[in-house]
């Protein structure tokens, strides 16, 4: 075993004694590679909006064709429920509501072109008989998060958390209309 050991260390020595010297030709330039993209994050407030049965109970927005959204981002979406002391408070989607018939959900569905809100109820028949203050003048956010970001420890519920992890702040909403 001291044989090996003793014949392991001159060649470890020549091994690592051979990594010096001068520093050879830097090389040719390889080609240009792709473009890197940008992580962007946006929030997309809507203007007020209200609900009837003719529309199906939804109302669509169409995503800025300025922003781009991919196919391996996420959308979280927002319900302003009210406000308190000059704060407003925001709650994620699907917003169940429990009340005298009919029960009810506020709730969304996205692609990369639009994000479609909407409520539902175990009564549909019944919709029209809910509160004014349920269907009328309703404002949503929501929010772009990059699939990079998906896996993030954060509670998507609170908006807060989301856009403090996005590094978003209320400068960033962008108005959208029908």
């Amino acid at each position: 075993m001291k044989t090996i050991i003793k014949l392991f260390i001159p060649v470890l020595f020549l091994v690592i004694s051979a990594c010096e010297g001068p520093r050879g030709p830097v090389g040719p330039q390889g080609p240009q590679g792709p473009e890197g993209g940008l992580l962007l994050a946006q929030v997309f407030e809507t203007e007020p909006v209200s609900f009837f049965e003719e529309d199906g109970w939804q109302v669509p927005f169409d995503i800025p064709l300025d922003f781009e959204i991919f196919e391996s981002d996420i959308i979280v979406a927002y319900i302003l429920w009210n406000t308190d002391n000059g704060v407003d408070n925001w709650r994620a989607l699907p917003q169940f509501v429990y009340q005298e018939e009919p029960n009810f959900v506020y709730n969304f569905q996205y692609s990369i072109n639009e994000v479609i809100f909407y409520m539902d109820s175990d009564i549909p028949s019944e919709m029209n008989n809910l509160p004014v203050e349920y269907l009328d003048n309703q404002i949503f956010r929501f929010v772009v998060i990059p699939a990079e970001f998906a896996s993030a420890k954060v509670d998507l519920t609170n908006y807060e958390e989301v856009t403090k992890m996005l590094d978003l702040d209320e400068d960033d909403v962008v108005k959208i209309k029908k």
